[in-house]
């Protein structure tokens, strides 16, 4: 599986061959009605991402959309991504917004994870709704959650003035990885004036 994985992550040699040949053999990997898909959940997930830059190509968004339902968080995690990308932006918010919320999730060991990755898909979007779903996360429970949303960050520079309050915020918390998050946030945004609490704060 590992060399499988190799292979379908190299972009190079993707972009020679013919896209449509390959989002079909893609889709063999992952499973969709009676078909099974790989046995491992390495080799999917890494189909479900490579679909993620099939866009314009048929069969690469109903792929990556069966995949949201995986039976590996790891697949489901890729799927989101690739969904993000390929769908249209409100059917991609839909599906962000529903992985972000802690109370539709019945799988609670993967929960966590999957709210992380959210946060990356909802700032992927680079929309005032996908901000908004950023901004939702910074009050989850989870530290790991709260860390991967304000990661996000820099993606959204044009709204410096909304990230100052909450990067001091987080650099106020009790939890190291939001605060660590914080710190390399304000790094790549040369917030200079609160980097010079960054000593005091981690």
């Amino acid at each position: 599986p590992r060399t499988l994985v190799n292979l379908l992550q190299d972009v190079k040699a993707l972009e020679r061959a013919p896209c449509a040949e390959v989002v079909v053999a893609l889709q063999e990997l992952l499973p969709e009605g009676e078909r099974q898909g790989h046995a491992s959940y390495h080799v999917r997930a890494a189909a479900v991402k490579t679909l993620g830059r099939m866009a314009g190509y048929e069969g690469a968004l109903a792929a990556s959309r069966a995949a949201l339902v995986d039976a590996s968080p790891s697949v489901r995690a890729e799927a989101l991504d690739a969904y993000a990308a390929l769908a249209p932006v409100d059917a991609a918010l839909a599906e962000i917004t529903r992985v972000a919320n802690p109370a539709a999730s019945t799988d609670s060991g993967a929960a966590p994870f999957l709210r992380s990755r959210a946060a990356g898909a909802a700032a992927s979007l680079a929309t005032e709704a996908g901000f908004a779903i950023v901004r939702s996360l910074l009050a989850d429970a989870e530290p790991a959650v709260r860390s991967a949303a304000i990661a996000t960050f820099p993606k959204f520079k044009s709204r410096t003035a909304e990230l100052v309050p909450l990067l001091e915020a987080a650099l106020a918390e009790h939890d190291v990885a939001p605060r660590e998050s914080a710190a390399t946030a304000i790094a790549e945004l040369r917030l200079d004036s609160l980097g010079l609490q960054l000593s005091a704060a981690l």
